[in-house]
């Protein structure tokens, strides 16, 4: 019924914006939607608000990630916790390389909270991945990661992406739709695995191991 919905009554917009060439590509694949009609505008970022946030003090300082270790890779993933965002795979990429010295936060909140709660405790991966609970300010997470990764399955766009750029953490992502496939690869210094599964995004992250640097402004 809503495919019927789009199909008919996009027919009669003068214009249709897209946040990303995939999400074009997609009207006029499943939509019939004529290209001429649509323009691509990418979401813009709040700059002023990211640095600011990223630069408060934070009163729990108890997270490692506020007192690193040399010898300590840092990533952080952002996200609801549901499908789309590909949690388990970035788990079971982190699992593939578990003997290694790192801490992987993820945040966010939703339904499947506690079934990847107990994939990482099955995994005996407690010590080494957190679950932190949604917050109005993750940038100051991701200002004080190594990495941060995405591992959607899916995005529009991938806002969060641009947001980590814009502080200078470098972005290491699957092929996910939106941004991550079309500007992350022409960035020095972000890097998108090869194919769209848990193996390839570890060997990324292997490929980038004991590399601490910020990108360029």
């Amino acid at each position: 019924f809503w495919k019927f919905c789009y199909i008919f009554f996009y027919k009669s917009f003068d214009s249709i914006i897209c946040i990303s060439n995939s999400q074009a590509e997609d009207l006029v694949k499943n939509f019939r939607t004529k290209r001429k009609k649509i323009n691509v505008i990418y979401n813009p970022i709040d700059l002023t608000k990211c640095n600011y946030l990223s630069n408060l003090s934070i009163k729990d300082k108890n997270y490692s990630i506020f007192n690193k270790k040399s010898e300590i890779m840092y990533f952080v993933a952002v996200g609801a916790l549901s499908k789309q965002k590909g949690f388990e795979n970035l788990i079971d990429g982190f699992n593939l390389i578990k003997n290694k010295e790192f801490q992987l936060y993820i945040i966010g909140d939703g339904p499947l909270k506690l079934q990847l709660q107990t994939k990482i405790n099955d995994l005996q991966l407690d010590k080494k991945i957190t679950l932190i609970k949604f917050t109005n300010n993750p940038y100051i997470w991701i200002k004080n990661a190594d990495f941060f990764i995405m591992s959607s399955v899916y995005e529009g766009l991938g806002t969060v992406i641009l947001e980590s750029i814009s502080l200078g953490t470098p972005v290491l992502s699957l092929p996910t739709s939106g941004i991550g496939k079309e500007i992350l690869s022409d960035i020095p210094g972000c890097y998108v695995a090869k194919e769209n599964s848990y193996q390839s995004l570890s060997e990324l992250i292997n490929s980038q191991w004991g590399q601490k640097y910020k990108l360029d402004e």
